[in-house]
């Protein structure tokens, strides 16, 4: 049985880039192709309606913050953020559109993030999830992570560097 899609691995990883000031319609059109659940995951709040104000924060950042965002095609599918503290530890924050879920996407973006991270000498990436977030869970997993504290509902997954 053939595959329709190629997985985003299966094709250069040039469909990640970073994120430029001028990237707020791509980032936009990501949160458009989730759901509210899907929001709900990444902010532990609902947000149904993003207004300009609330995505410029994703993509208007200083040097202490690594953005990225995937695609297929010209389509932005995924965008993945660090945020650097002082002591080297980077802060993950990924969300994939609906449409390109269980293709890689995640995966190549938290990849390409570790990869800037070690570039910058960052010492570890931790991660915060619902802890009914089973995909996020086999996610980072699979990308090494370790599930360490529950605390509240919320997992903390850490990746030395």
């Amino acid at each position: 049985m053939a595959r329709m899609r190629p997985s985003l691995q299966e094709r250069d990883r040039g469909s990640i880039r970073p994120i430029h000031g001028a990237d707020l319609a791509h980032c936009r059109t990501v949160f458009e192709n989730t759901t509210s659940e899907d929001r709900y995951c990444r902010f532990f709040q609902f947000k149904d309606d993003l207004g300009d104000e609330e995505l410029r924060r994703f993509v208007e950042f200083g040097d202490e913050v690594i953005g990225l965002l995937a695609f297929e095609g010209a389509e932005p599918v995924g965008m993945a953020h660090a945020w650097i503290d002082e002591f080297g530890a980077a802060e993950l924050g990924i969300i994939v559109s609906r449409t390109a879920r269980r293709r890689g996407v995640g995966r190549n973006l938290i990849q390409t993030v570790i990869e800037q991270l070690v570039e910058r000498n960052a010492l570890e990436l931790f991660a915060y999830a619902l802890g009914e977030n089973a995909a996020f869970d086999a996610l980072a997993r699979r990308i090494g992570m370790a599930r360490m504290d529950v605390d509240g509902g919320v997992v903390t997954f850490r990746l030395t560097l």
